[in-house]
């Protein structure tokens, strides 16, 4: 099993893929408080994939793979679900999943992939503030 946060995901016509960009933390300019006096812009629009690669082992049949994610402090975040089925012919699944994330504060932002309901694994992104 793989997953991460990348950039971009190419696939090529003979089936290997390109994985461009791999992120697990940033830096964002801080936003002018003066033409947002309340806060309601985000700081940054992170146009990002999250890539999930599962290997079934004996595994076959439909399965639920979700993502979700979670804000600094803990509030849910974005939230996605599919359905993946492994077969004998295609006993593996690559899900490329776009997320635009906003930005509002500074902290770890995570994303919790899900395997029928139960946590595989969680993906990180620290987000810091810079000059």
């Amino acid at each position: 099993m793989a997953a991460l946060l990348c950039q971009h995901v190419d696939r090529r016509p003979e089936g290997s893929t390109d994985i461009l960009g791999v992120i697990d933390g940033l830096v964002v300019a801080p936003t002018d408080t003066e033409s947002d006096p309340l806060g309601v812009r985000p700081m940054a629009l992170l146009p990002l994939r999250a890539l999930i690669i599962l290997r079934a082992g004996q595994e076959r049949g439909w399965h639920t793979l979700g993502l979700q994610g979670i804000f600094p402090g803990g509030q849910p975040g974005p939230a996605m679900r599919t359905r993946i089925e492994f077969t004998d012919e295609r006993p593996g699944a690559t899900v490329n999943v776009p997320v635009e994330l906003e930005v509002h504060h500074e902290g770890m932002y995570a994303f919790e992939v899900t395997y029928d309901g139960r946590i595989l694994t969680r993906m990180s992104l620290q987000v810091v503030v810079g000059a």
